[in-house]
């Protein structure tokens, strides 16, 4: 009998152990905001987080363009301890541009990006760092993406600070085609973010965001974001959230809403 509960003593240690090992992580979104987190989905787990609204609205030339996406997903799959793959997909498309007394409209699926994320510094709440490769499948029509394979690497980086505030930063470069339908050319983009947790349930953020092309003479792109996030007491794998940006430039869009969803499964 002694040898059976020493057994039975050990066989549940190891359990416990095991269990501790493979605790699930903080629920840990990528969205909302540009400033990717470093961050990866326990390995065996899926998240899935959907822009379930997008409006962008662009004012220039005399003109107006809005540009509308619904029911955006990415989904997001845990490889490893430290590995994810991420999948993101726009079904429905449409913008809208007015000017001169006619309008016009194009609408349709766009453009697919998959790409992969490394956790370089372990999942905690400590100084973060990762890797994020990702490639843009053209499923676009001509009428909204250009046709071309394109891609690039972000290097989140996530930093603690002093009073519950955490520094986000993304810097990106990319590989995009020339305007000219031949050759490619290479761009870059930053987004650095703060936030920090405003009640257990609700998080604020806010992002300054810029991309540049270094090839072609076009302006710099940037915004002003802000975010909100409400996490339910009653779940621990659920958010909904609400963003603003604002053009910066006269290259880039004058205003952005959103609206999403993120669920761990």
């Amino acid at each position: 009998m002694r040898l059976v509960t020493s057994a039975a003593m050990a066989m549940l240690a190891l359990a416990t152990a095991a269990h501790a090992q493979t605790a699930e992580r903080a629920f840990c979104p990528a969205r909302p905001g540009k400033a990717s987190p470093t961050c990866t989905v326990d390995q065996g787990r899926v998240q899935v987080e959907v822009d379930l609204f997008d409006r962008t609205f662009d004012k220039s030339g005399g003109g107006k363009t809005t540009d509308t996406t619904i029911a955006t997903p990415q989904v997001r799959i845990g490889l490893s301890p430290n590995s994810e793959l991420q999948l993101a997909f726009t079904p429905q498309e449409r913008i809208t541009m007015t000017g001169g007394g006619a309008s016009q409209a194009v609408s349709g699926i766009g453009d697919t990006v998959a790409g992969l994320k490394f956790n370089l510094t372990g999942n905690g709440d400590r100084f973060g760092a990762a890797l994020q490769p990702f490639v843009k499948i053209p499923t676009a029509p001509s009428t909204i993406g250009n046709g071309k394979v394109e891609g690039g690497v972000t290097v989140p980086l996530s930093v603690p600070l002093a009073g519950g505030w955490t520094l986000g930063l993304s810097p990106e470069l990319d590989v995009s085609a020339n305007d000219t339908g031949d050759g490619y050319h290479s761009a870059a983009a930053l987004a650095a973010g703060l936030g920090r947790a405003l009640s257990p349930e609700v998080a604020f953020g806010m992002e300054l965001w810029a991309a540049k092309d270094f090839v072609s003479k076009s302006e710099t792109q940037a915004t002003a974001d802000f975010m909100l996030a409400w996490t339910p007491a009653s779940t621990h794998d659920l958010q909904v959230d609400v963003g603003m940006n604002f053009g910066l430039t006269s290259a880039t869009p004058s205003t952005q809403v959103s609206a999403g969803i993120a669920k761990r499964f």
